[in-house]
């Protein structure tokens, strides 16, 4: 068995390094602590960029993505009704989580523009989010992943003779350019998408705690650059 020393060196050698530049473009969405159910994953992705790691962010995208739709309309459902006791969860909460819990992703954006939760340009863009980068990854979507892209190239021998003349073929024919034309466009993709769902996360979160700007102090995540 490697000893512990061994593992970490394989790691430092092996895993990926920061990003401090793919850092700095989701700082202010790490920052914010918001003191609910979405940090775990909010934290989860923002690690996944910080590291480069962007289709893994995107498929975490996705989950949050959906988690926001449906329990935006839970809460919404449930109004103003409010829990005093565990005894009360199954009889307030139980309901309107189950009445969202099975929904679609496009019924539930439709839904949340239709019950004012979100802008009818925030359910444009999340449809197009939810057609291009959630269905495509989710499914492995070959057609809706690299639509008309193309290739230009040509097959060798391991001699680096050629085997023919060189010829355009589209991306989601050919297996083999695959795994770096998706690697290559979820690093395009991964971060926009990211911010554009916490940007609505945050605000409606917001509307529901107001004191995330009144004491913002409260809300930020603090560092101890001290430990060891």
């Amino acid at each position: 068995m490697p000893t512990k020393d061994e593992l970490l060196q394989e790691v430092q050698a092996s895993f990926c390094k920061a990003s401090p530049e793919a850092y700095s473009e989701i700082r202010e969405s790490y920052l914010l602590k918001l003191n609910g159910s979405y940090d775990f994953i909010r934290d989860e992705i923002c690690h996944c960029i910080t590291f480069n790691l962007f289709q893994a962010s995107i498929t975490l995208t996705n989950h949050l993505l959906e988690l926001l739709m449906k329990n935006s309309l839970t809460i919404k459902d449930i109004g103003s009704a409010k829990i005093t006791s565990l005894a009360e969860v199954n009889s307030k909460q139980a309901p309107s989580i189950k009445k969202y819990d099975s929904m679609t992703l496009e019924k539930t954006i439709d839904e949340s523009f239709t019950q004012n939760i979100i802008t009818d340009k925030e359910r444009d863009r999340l449809h197009l989010y939810r057609k291009t980068l959630r269905n495509a990854y989710g499914h492995a979507e070959k057609g809706k992943l690299f639509k008309g892209d193309t290739f230009n190239g040509g097959m060798f021998k391991f001699d680096g003779s050629s085997t023919g003349e060189l010829a355009t073929v589209k991306t989601k024919d050919f297996l083999v350019i695959q795994p770096h034309a998706q690697r290559a466009k979820a690093s395009h993709d991964a971060i926009p998408y990211f911010k554009y769902v916490d940007a609505i996360l945050v605000r409606l979160e917001k509307q529901h705690h107001p004191e995330i700007d009144e004491q913002p102090e409260l809300y930020k995540r603090q560092f101890n650059f001290d430990s060891k």
